[in-house]
Order: structure tokens, then C-alpha cells, then sequence
């Protein structure tokens, strides 16, 4: 339209131009009325002529008119592409100052030990710590941090901490799916940058992942851990634990990525998917089932991630939608619109 335009007016300007220049050479040299004050033939044809050149005159202001407006609109486009361009600049900026490096995870799982893979370990962890109680009351410690009171009243102790290496812990051999359940606790998570339904997984973890893949995947393992570190709380008063995993160094090598998250400012408007289960497995298929029931216990309570430059993400349960795979294994749902800019 422009390049119409632009040779158009200015063939509208010249035609304007001579035919003002012949209508006044026509006015000095002839009559347009005869002596009975009729319109002569010239007369009609400077009619003619000055209809012609207000015709030419009124395309002229349109033409001009659309001129100024495509110019306008092209100027906004430019302003729009510079504004868009300068946009994308200070979001590459912004993202390589806040790079997703040097990861560190924590988190922490509530245990219900009222399931039968559990019932040989609660009844010789309560009958145990009922007797050290009675001997030592709410100042229990035992040599080299076994076993130690985390939070104790005037009644005595409320919670105690067992650590991996304490007889109190799951044994392997005799405990064998308690031991796993508690020991061998992974967390995967997987990011998309475009939502997907939440319940996408409740059909199965290898059924989605054949046609969605997700844009970032991170496995956090505990199976490095030293058993030192292995920590489970345990609540005297409700029988109830809780594992806590410390910090956990995520070594980027192993992510899956496509590249479209590769900072925290890519996390803004993503969603998470976090899954509680681990790929470590007794060898006894019997100890296996007994595992997979165990395992569908466990719940998230809270998940810290923290990057490089110090920055910590925290994720409670309540934050988060809870669902589960068909196996009964829990995942959780997390939004990251909720927090806006991470």
C-alpha cells in the first residue's frame, strides 16, 4: 500500500499543478459567458476543469491521510519491535544473573507407620525407646548422637532424633522394607515451562511420559547420604516420624533439559511436579510389595531448594496440589504463579 501510495500523490500534485496553471492561462484569455450571458463552451470545459481539480485535490488530503496513517503504524510497529527487542535483552540479562547452578535441595516426609511393612519396626522402636525413656527421661542421649532428644516438656521428651547409624534405625536385613521406606527416600522433579493438567500422572508415570516430556527433570537421591545425615524424628506422644534429609548437592550434569529453563526467572508461570519414590529396591520380591505399600505413605511436608547465590525456593504441602499414581505413590503439584517473580 505504501509504495502505491508513494507514486501515486505525487502524479495527483503534478496533474494539480498544470491543470491550475491551463484553468489560468483559460480565465485571462477567453469569456466564459456570451453576451446574452450564457455559459460558453470554454465555460463548460472550466467547469469541467475546476470539478476535475477539486476531485484531484480531495484524493490528494485521502491519500495523504492514508500515508500519515501507514507511517504512524509502521512507526508504531517499530516502537513495538524496539520495545520487544530491549524486553528481551534485559529478561537474558536478568537470566544469566540467575542462573539455575550450584543446586542444593532439603526436604523433609512425613511417615505413617500404621501400615503392615512398618508393624515389626514400631513395635520393637516403641517397646526401646519406652525403656530408655524410663532410665534416662526427657535428658536421653546416647553416646556418639544414637539416639537424642529433639524437643522434650516438663512431662519429658516429645521427639527424638534417630540417626542411620543408631540400632534404633530400620534394620536391613530383619526390617527390610521399613529400612528402604525410610532410608532410601528420592525425590524427582520435573518442571514445565507451559502447564499441563495436574492429574496428567494419575494414569500412570509411563503412559504420560510417552507423548509430554518435561522441560527440566531433576532426580534428588539420598542413597549418597551418610547414614550419620539419615535422620528420622520420631513423636513419642503420637507415634508418628518424620524423615529430614539435609542438604543434597544436584549435579547438573544429570538433569534433563531442553534448555527452556536454565534460570529462576524461567520458573515465573512454570508449574513443578514433585515425586516422592525412588528407583533402590531389596532384592526379595516379597520385601518389593511390602515397599511399594509402604512407600505410598509417604507424604512431602516441605521441600527448600537453593541455588548458587544463596537463594532459597521453599515448597510446604499446603502449597501444593496432592495426588497420586496409580500405585498409590503420592506426587504434588505446585504453581509458581502463586509466588510470582521467584
Amino acid at each position: 500500500m505504501e509504495s502505491i501510495v508513494s507514486w501515486i500523490l505525487p502524479t495527483l500534485k503534478m496533474v494539480s499543478i498544470v491543470l491550475t496553471g491551463i484553468l489560468g492561462v483559460v480565465a485571462l484569455l477567453v469569456d466564459f459567458r456570451d453576451e446574452k450571458g450564457k455559459v460558453t463552451r470554454w465555460g463548460r470545459w472550466s467547469l469541467i476543469g475546476v470539478i476535475v481539480g477539486t476531485l484531484v485535490s480531495a484524493a490528494m488530503t485521502g491519500f495523504e491521510m492514508v500515508r500519515e496513517e501507514a507511517q504512524s503504524q509502521q512507526t508504531a510497529q517499530e516502537s513495538l519491535e524496539l520495545s520487544q527487542k530491549t524486553s528481551k535483552i534485559m529478561q537474558d540479562i536478568n537470566r544469566s544473573l540467575n542462573p539455575l547452578k550450584d543446586v542444593q535441595f532439603s526436604f523433609s516426609v512425613d511417615v505413617s507407620l500404621k501400615d503392615a511393612a512398618f508393624a515389626g519396626y514400631k513395635e520393637r522402636l516403641e517397646q526401646r525407646v519406652q525403656k530408655l525413656l524410663g532410665k534416662y527421661g526427657s535428658k536421653l542421649k546416647v553416646p556418639k548422637n544414637e539416639l537424642v532428644v529433639a524437643t522434650a516438656d516438663s512431662d519429658g521428651a516429645i521427639t527424638l532424633d534417630v540417626n542411620g547409624r543408631s540400632p534404633l534405625f530400620p534394620s536391613e536385613e530383619e526390617e527390610t522394607a521399613a529400612y528402604y521406606a525410610l532410608r532410601q527416600i528420592d525425590l524427582v522433579l520435573e518442571f514445565y515451562r507451559r502447564p499441563i493438567q495436574p492429574d496428567a500422572y494419575c494414569g500412570g508415570i509411563d503412559e504420560v511420559e510417552q507423548y509430554v516430556h518435561p522441560d527440566l527433570a531433576i532426580e534428588v537421591t539420598t542413597s549418597g547420604l551418610d547414614d550419620r545425615d539419615a535422620s528420622i524424628q520420631y513423636d513419642v506422644r503420637t507415634g508418628e516420624c518424620q524423615v529430614r534429609v539435609p542438604w543434597i548437592k544436584s549435579d547438573a550434569k544429570y538433569w534433563r533439559s531442553n534448555g527452556s529453563i536454565i534460570a529462576i526467572p524461567d520458573l515465573v508461570g512454570a508449574q513443578m511436579f514433585v515425586f516422592v519414590r525412588s528407583a533402590v529396591v531389596p532384592a526379595d520380591v516379597e520385601s518389593i510389595q511390602e515397599l511399594v505399600k509402604a512407600r505410598a505413605g509417604l507424604r512431602l511436608q516441605n521441600l527448600t531448594m537453593k541455588v548458587g547465590d544463596g537463594r532459597e525456593l521453599s515448597f510446604n504441602r499446603s502449597q501444593m496440589k496432592e495426588l497420586a499414581t496409580p500405585d498409590g505413590l503420592r506426587y504434588y503439584v505446585f504453581e509458581f504463579e502463586q509466588m510470582g517473580q521467584p
